[in-house]
Parts: C-alpha cells; sequence; structure tokens
C-alpha cells in the first residue's frame, strides 16, 4: 500500500486493513495529534510513539535526519534540473530535425526525389548550415549548388 493511497479512515477499505492502515496512519501523521490519538487507541502504537518521541529528542538523530531532508532536497533540485536540461535538448533537437524535414521537403520539391547520402547529409547538418542551404534552394539551379561548398557565396564581394 501507497502511503498516499491511504484509504479514508472509516471507508470499508480501511476496515478490511485496519492494521495496516493505522500503521500507515503513524507514518503519515503531520502532527502530535495525529501521533497521539493512535497511542491511545492501542499500546503498540503508544510504544511507537514513545519510541519516536525519544529518538526526535535525540540530536544525533536530529542532524540525521536534518542530512537526510538535506539530502533529498539536493536530489530533488538535481533532478528538477536534469529534467529542465533534457526538455531544452529535446526541443533543440526536435527544431533541428523539422528544420532538416522542411528543407529535404523543398529540395524535393524543386529537384525531385533526395538521394540517401544527402539525406544522411542534411541529417548532420546544424541549424545554420540547413538555413543557408534553404536560401540556396530558391536560386540554385542543380541540387550540388544547394548542397555544396558554393565558392561564389564565399567569395569577397558577394
Amino acid at each position: 500500500m501507497e502511503l498516499p493511497k491511504l484509504p479514508a479512515r472509516g471507508s470499508a477499505e480501511y476496515d478490511r486493513e485496519a492494521n495496516l492502515a493505522h500503521w500507515a496512519r503513524f507514518f503519515r501523521a503531520v502532527d502530535d495529534a495525529d501521533l497521539e490519538e493512535l497511542a491511545m487507541s492501542d499500546p503498540v502504537f503508544d510504544k511507537a510513539k514513545k519510541v519516536l518521541d525519544e529518538l526526535s529528542a535525540d540530536p544525533y538523530a536530529r542532524r540525521i535526519a536534518s542530512m537526510r531532508e538535506e539530502g533529498l532536497a539536493m536530489y530533488q533540485m538535481e533532478m528538477n534540473e536534469a529534467r529542465r536540461k533534457g526538455k531544452l535538448e529535446g526541443k533543440l533537437e526536435g527544431k533541428l530535425e523539422g528544420e532538416a524535414g522542411l528543407l529535404v521537403r523543398l529540395i524535393e520539391h524543386r529537384f525531385g526525389t533526395l538521394p540517401e547520402i544527402a539525406r544522411e547529409t542534411i541529417a548532420k547538418a546544424s541549424s545554420e548550415q540547413i538555413a543557408q542551404w534553404a536560401l540556396r534552394v530558391q536560386s540554385a539551379a542543380t541540387l550540388d549548388e544547394v548542397l555544396g561548398q558554393q565558392e561564389a557565396e564565399d567569395a569577397p564581394g558577394k
């Protein structure tokens, strides 16, 4: 049973799993009133509450608990940062794939079916290179002029 899915008190499911549900309530208790209610209902929970109170009073145990909470917080921050980076990388990768796909469609519209080697070249290209090729599609007479190194474009004064 997952603690967040603990059945509501008084429900049929809670009554069937009463012992387990009581322990789940004990571990999910948010304040002393919840613990005290359980402690008064059963000597086992009274003993568990007393042990928990003793542990809570122990400076070493509190320090360990604090270090654990800090570690969990750090872990959550690192996971959130990793998720953020992953999403950003995915967006950039998707954008690049979209640009490459559009370039392929433009080239095929103008020159016909694209050879596999040209598709692979486009798939490996940077966004900047794809943008340059897309501009060349408008004026190029051949596929080689689009994807090749055009000296005319690189020449001074052009």
